[in-house]
């Protein structure tokens, strides 16, 4: 087990949310995806039928020059980095109360997208719809905890959804946190310019090895992070830490950490972006810890989540 430093969070405490921090988005029904069996591990039945409601709405954006990239070229970019295409969405809640047209109930999540990204890539290419449906079924897996086979999935072709279509909050952008460093010195911070840009990054919902990959014997970089949910209770999170040299970060004062209910922020030197990715569920923040293993460059945050 290698040595560890605890590495300081601490978060400022926030009011609920008001309304001029979220839309209340009303979606628009899409595609109706019909699994005849899904695994639910923590509830009684265990498995059951579920249904994914795909909808979409205009309060999401689309996916980065999604219209200029035809499937060939965005398949080439997700075989060599699958970060290099990421598609925004919304997951929501678990509905165990909907039926089927037989009056069985039912469980089913409706999970949105952005309308143009839904219209001219979704409903016209398979390469894009499976390309989504992938990454949702990787995103409700992460969010509650059930699997589902992908290749026995059944799309509706008479129903567009499901039960009723619940109306959802989109956070316009992340909250304002506090950063902390290694030798514990503590601040406000506020968003620059700069920033308020890059926080229009899509939210990433994949998780992936921290590995170095060669391909055509060069390294390229994938993410730098992994996230695991952990019993339903928390999430780990572990970060490798580079420079902007490519280096690897070995004291724990070079180190900035920055996080609110949803997002994590890591700089190097104070300035060098290290990470910079949305969770894919609500934690508590303030009951957060984070440690440092010099070892092995890695920054670990163990953040319990907030189910409510």
């Amino acid at each position: 087990m290698p040595a560890s430093s605890r590495v300081p969070l601490i978060v400022e405490q926030r009011s609920d949310e008001t309304e001029e921090d979220t839309w209340t988005v009303y979606p628009t029904a899409g595609i109706c995806i019909k699994f005849k069996e899904a695994h639910f591990p923590f509830s009684d039945p265990s498995t059951s039928k579920f249904f994914i409601n795909l909808a979409h709405c205009t309060e999401l954006p689309p996916p980065h020059r999604h219209a200029e990239l035809d499937e060939d070229k965005v398949a080439q970019m997700v075989e060599e980095d699958p970060d290099a295409f990421r598609i925004p969405i919304c997951v929501g809640e678990l509905d165990r109360s909907a039926e089927d047209r037989s009056g069985e109930a039912v469980a089913k999540v409706d999970v949105l997208v952005n309308s143009e990204f839904f219209h001219k890539r979704i409903s016209q290419s398979e390469f894009f719809r499976q390309l989504t449906l992938r990454i949702v079924c990787q995103a409700i897996e992460i969010k509650h905890s059930l699997r589902v086979d992908i290749a026995k999935q059944v799309i509706l072709r008479n129903k567009k959804c499901i039960g009723e279509l619940c109306a959802q909050r989109i956070r316009k952008r992340p909250t304002t946190t506090t950063e902390a460093n290694g030798e514990g010195k503590v601040k406000a911070t506020t968003d620059t310019k700069e920033e308020e840009d890059e926080e229009e990054e899509e939210e990433r919902t994949e998780v992936d090895q921290m590995l170095d990959i060669e391909e055509n014997g060069e390294k390229r970089r994938p993410r730098n992070f992994k996230v695991q949910i952990v019993d339903g209770k928390y999430a780990d999170v572990r970060i490798r830490m580079r420079d902007q040299f490519g280096e690897l970060v070995k004291e724990s004062d070079r180190i900035t950490l920055k996080m609110n209910n949803d997002r994590i922020v890591v700089l190097v030197d104070g300035c060098t972006k290290c990470a910079d990715f949305f969770l894919p569920v609500d934690v508590k923040d303030d009951q957060s810890d984070a440690f440092f293993e010099a070892e092995s460059a890695t920054l670990r945050l163990k953040c319990p989540i907030d189910w409510n």
